[in-house]
């Protein structure tokens, strides 16, 4: 007696719409969906808030100067690392423009790096441009603390961020 097997070769068109609301299409995304990757991505972040930092100046010893905690500017500053291959770190002035009264990490998914040549010592000089909620700031150069991840095809921009090499398996995961 044969016995009649059946094999599926096609999966019809309406899988690939309820397949595609699942999909992971960036590190933020992945951040909100996929439990061990942001349970990794916070791990890394949290051992920086462990860090001890000693200041050279005597007087800043003391005490941290900005009223955002070192702590948490680190922590941030991380995620936003690993997520989006760079941190941006806006130094809020006072009135007079010059000196720094405060330290705030700007969220990477939100900015931009305009390049605008380079500087006389050879470094490139930069704009950034963060867009929330339909508003746009701009920020120059000397208004931004910039750490980028390594980029092997770009030296301006956000570097390839490390959260990202790691958006296949878990896409895999959040199935």
């Amino acid at each position: 007696m044969s016995v009649t097997q059946k094999m599926l070769s096609y999966i019809p068109g309406w899988s690939d719409g309820e397949l595609s609301k699942y999909q992971l299409t960036d590190t933020g995304m992945a951040y909100m969906r996929v439990p061990i990757f942001r349970a990794c991505v916070d791990r890394i972040a949290s051992s920086m808030r462990q860090i001890p930092v000693y200041m050279d100046d005597q007087d800043l010893r003391e005490a941290w100067p900005y009223p955002t905690s070192l702590s948490e500017l680190l922590y941030q500053a991380t995620i936003s690392y690993l997520l989006h291959g760079a941190a941006y770190i806006l130094l809020v002035r006072g009135q007079n423009f010059r000196r720094v009264q405060n330290l705030m990490v700007l969220n990477g998914s939100t900015m931009r790096v305009e390049y605008l040549g380079m500087n006389d010592d050879g470094t490139p000089r930069r704009r950034y441009i963060q867009t929330v909620n339909g508003h746009t700031y701009t920020f120059e150069d000397e208004d931004i603390v910039f750490i980028r991840a390594y980029h092997p095809a770009d030296d301006v921009g956000p570097g390839v961020a490390p959260g990202y090499t790691a958006l296949n398996p878990a896409q895999t995961l959040h199935y």
